[in-house]
């Protein structure tokens, strides 16, 4: 093949490779416009500053987050310390809420499980806009879960994707910190370990009804370092 028939072929696939990329770059930007088109809400996840979970049957938990980004419990009781993780999960959910389809007509909210909804998740923004979500029966398909603005927005039922409606429907044994102790950045460092004695009084071992065995065993670990053993012998 000549050098002008090479380079006339090089410059049909420059063409076709930009008219290729083109191509994917409209279908992109397209999907995108289409998500924002069925975006219930303008505001972002961290624009929200207090977010309520009200489960049919169950108290309302709440939560409000700081300046600094953190999330601490209102609600049921402000002691209860908050899973920031799933907080956020949530607010981003709520944020990103899609209505995948509209219902025109609606006679009867009880016939979408609205008159008293499974899941109602309200919210406020930083600048005082407040909003709130019912979430009814799924539809026939079993994809999707009725929903409806009660405030922030026309109150039309719509199409909520189960997916979203699982991320908003947190009980509290979800939205409250689990863990017993907070491990730090090092983690664990020592550990100590003594036995409850709930038999009757033992002097030849040592043991009291009702109280921690006197001998211990414990534990210490040095960042990088193997466990090092203290009590009740060194070694």
């Amino acid at each position: 093949m000549s050098a002008k028939g090479t380079g006339a072929l090089v410059a049909l696939l420059a063409v076709l490779c930009g008219a290729y990329a083109l191509m994917v770059h409209l279908e992109r930007a397209g999907e995108q416009r289409a998500v924002e088109a069925k975006r219930v809400f303008g505001f972002d996840a961290a624009d929200l500053v207090q977010l309520e979970v009200d489960r049919l049957s169950e108290e309302p938990c709440a939560a409000r987050r700081a300046a600094d980004g953190s999330w601490s419990m209102t609600a049921p009781l402000a002691s209860i310390e908050a899973n920031p993780i799933v907080w956020e999960r949530v607010a981003r959910a709520l944020a990103g809420l899609l209505n995948q389809r509209t219902i025109s007509t609606v006679a009867n909210l009880g016939e979408y499980g609205l008159e008293e909804p499974a899941v109602t998740v309200s919210a406020k923004t930083r600048d005082g806009m407040s909003v709130a979500v019912a979430f009814g029966f799924e539809d026939p398909t079993r994809l999707n879960r009725y929903a409806r603005l009660v405030e922030g927005g026309p109150e039309d039922v719509f199409l909520v994707d189960r997916a979203t409606y699982h991320e908003l429907d947190r009980p509290l044994n979800e939205l409250r910190n689990r863990y017993v102790v907070s491990i730090g950045d090092k983690g664990i460092t020592r550990i100590e370990f003594a036995l409850y004695w709930q038999g009757e009084d033992d002097p030849e071992h040592d043991l009291v009804a009702g109280q921690e065995s006197r001998q211990k065993v414990v534990a210490v670990r040095s960042e990088g370092e193997p466990w090092w053993l203290l009590e009740p012998i060194e070694g």
